[in-house]
């Protein structure tokens, strides 16, 4: 006789428990690996007591204006006027990343500082861009683990990532929305076409609120997307994909930030491309960068690329994954491999190095250089490393390269929290980290001593990454939020060579404090000459006008207020062309 056993719930369960765990921690391992990658700049956020630059203070200052005026407004006079806020907030530049900051300044208790709450807004957007680079990763390679690992490692351990998650500025905002779009590109092929327009217009809304190149940054991958989707004869099924909440989320992101961006670029056109202009081929351009012919200049921005993705020990793993991959690819040698994988693979590197081609030859034929405008890149070079990678037969090779990325994940990161840790070639992006709390503390004083009233203006007359009229905006800003009463900060003018013409701006903006540096304590750069060529000039004629008083300001940074007497004009400067140079200085 024979006995057939039936299963019991139990033998059922025990069976199933491996597969559940394996479910859950794949599940669980990819977001754990990706906030790990993050910690080291999530503890440097939470220490640093820097000054913020220019760029990195305009954008905090309107993202906490935003903040006041949410709270007051909407009680107020309500969330029209909050949205007319909105559009006229930031001009030049699109306001994506102010949009997003002004609800992590509202959270600034938490983090201890606005500009920890505001970098913390950077975190959570690096965070989802290595996630995209994951997902792309598992479509690649599905059957591989280590492939999106290797890409998302590589992602993170470059110098511009680990230096840009640390500044406050749009690019981590910009990559996002490219590398949404090159996710669309690697999984539009089983996508409905629903899914792919929700998709593709949310991240163009984003990339289009980021900054105004986004669009040249996804060329390659708009087009993969636009060929695959007009080949597609399949419905629409828009009710179908609208019974999911991602669609449905998606659907109410691109109906309430689109009609909002169109209206800033509405209004704000003309200035955005005016600055384009300045920024790309103006004579203002030649202060960031130089004229040559677009291939010695495409040799430095292939030389900057290589330092900020490559440097210092990912190159050799690189080169590794070449050789894997050629090896791989050899029919002898080639194990299983399915044709069609590998035709989907090489047309993506394909396209991922035509993108890659394409911004560096824009790039090279602009006068400015600036290594941040790399970091979009990111998706294209992650995709070529895990093209590479899914290519290769040889498992050990790809264990290789992810210890080289841990490495050099490991060394940047080092670097970032001190300032003697030598690299081959460091990016200027990568900030030590800068635990002294002196100029925050003065620059803090400053602005509570110089706040007399609400609306007054105040004027710098010098330039310095820490002290500047953006930097006293900032902190001006986040005085508000619990002092209640605002002031406004200028400089003399961009650039200003003119004393003259510096001394009629302070007469013309009724300007109650002047401030500037004792000329014993200037240390500027020789790469910010350019910016203060009337600093000295400037600072002789208020010593010596009789309508300006030096208000005592007790300063260990030599910091000098000079105060106005109310309703007088400055008095002509009574110098000569001649005492107009400053003598070249250098410092920090």
């Amino acid at each position: 006789m024979t006995f057939v056993m039936k299963p019991s719930y139990e033998s059922t369960a025990l069976v199933s428990a491996p597969t559940k765990f394996l479910r859950t921690v794949n599940r669980v391992f990819p977001p754990f690996l990706l906030a790990a990658l993050l910690a080291p700049s999530f503890f440097w956020v939470l220490q640093d007591r820097t000054v913020w630059p220019w760029d990195s203070s305009w954008y905090g200052e309107v993202s906490a204006d935003l903040c006041y005026r949410l709270a007051n407004l909407l009680h107020r006079h309500g969330l029209k006027e909050w949205l007319r806020e909105m559009v006229q907030a930031i001009p030049m530049k699109p306001p994506g990343i102010v949009w997003l900051g002004q609800f992590f300044v509202g959270i600034h208790q938490i983090f201890g500082s606005v500009e920890a709450s505001l970098l913390v807004s950077v975190l959570l957007t690096q965070f989802i861009t290595l996630y995209f680079i994951y997902r792309i990763g598992i479509t690649l390679a599905p059957k591989s683990r280590l492939v999106p690992l290797v890409g998302v490692v590589f992602a993170a351990s470059g110098q511009i990532f680990i230096g840009l998650s640390h500044q406050f500025l749009v690019e981590p905002l910009q990559t996002l929305a490219v590398t949404w779009v090159f996710l669309i590109a690697v999984c539009c092929h089983s996508w409905s076409r629903a899914k792919i327009l929700l998709h593709l217009a949310a991240a163009l809304i984003l990339g289009a609120l980021a900054k105004t190149t986004t669009p040249m940054y996804c060329l390659a991958p708009g087009l993969c997307i636009m060929v695959v989707f007009l080949r597609r004869h399949d419905k629409f099924g828009f009710r179908r994909e609208l019974d999911k909440w991602p669609s449905r989320t998606l659907l109410l992101f691109s109906l309430s930030l689109g009609p909002l961006g169109v209206l800033w670029y509405e209004k704000n056109f003309a200035s955005v491309m005016q600055h384009v202009r300045d920024a790309t081929t103006s004579s203002i351009a030649l202060d960031y960068g130089y004229r040559a012919p677009i291939t010695s200049k495409l040799i430095t921005w292939s030389g900057l690329f290589r330092m900020e993705f490559l440097d210092p020990y990912i190159m050799w793993g690189c080169a590794l994954l070449i050789v894997g991959a050629i090896l791989s690819l050899i029919p002898s040698r080639n194990r299983g491999v399915a044709r069609q994988t590998v035709a989907l693979v090489l047309a993506l590197i394909l396209i991922s190095a035509i993108q890659i081609a394409v911004v560096l030859l824009v790039l090279s034929s602009n006068i400015m250089i600036e290594s941040r405008f790399l970091l979009p890149l990111l998706p294209g070079a992650a995709i070529l490393v895990m093209g590479l990678a899914s290519l290769v037969a040889w498992r050990p090779a790809l264990v290789v390269v992810i210890v080289l990325c841990f490495w050099q994940w490991a060394k940047v990161n080092h670097a970032a929290f001190r300032a003697d840790e030598l690299l081959p070639h460091r990016s200027a992006w990568l900030s030590a980290l800068n635990r002294d709390e002196t100029r925050y503390a003065e620059m803090t004083r400053l602005v509570q001593a110089t706040t007399t009233r609400a609306y007054a203006y105040n004027i710098f007359a010098i330039e310095l990454p820490w002290f500047n009229a953006n930097s006293a905006s900032f902190f001006a800003a986040k005085n508000r939020l619990s002092a209640g009463i605002r002031c406004y900060y200028t400089s003399i003018g961009y650039a200003q060579k003119d004393p003259r013409a510096a001394m009629q701006r302070i007469a013309d903006i009724q300007a109650v404090f002047v401030i500037t540096l004792d000329d014993s304590f200037y240390t500027i750069p020789p790469e910010l000459l350019f910016l203060n060529q009337a600093a000295v000039p400037v600072l002789e004629e208020l010593r010596r006008d009789p309508t300006f008083t030096l208000t005592p300001f007790n300063s260990r940074l030599g910091v000098l207020v000079f105060r106005r007497a109310p309703n007088t004009a400055p008095l002509a400067p009574a110098i000569t062309s001649g005492m107009l140079a400053i003598p070249a200085t250098s410092g920090n």
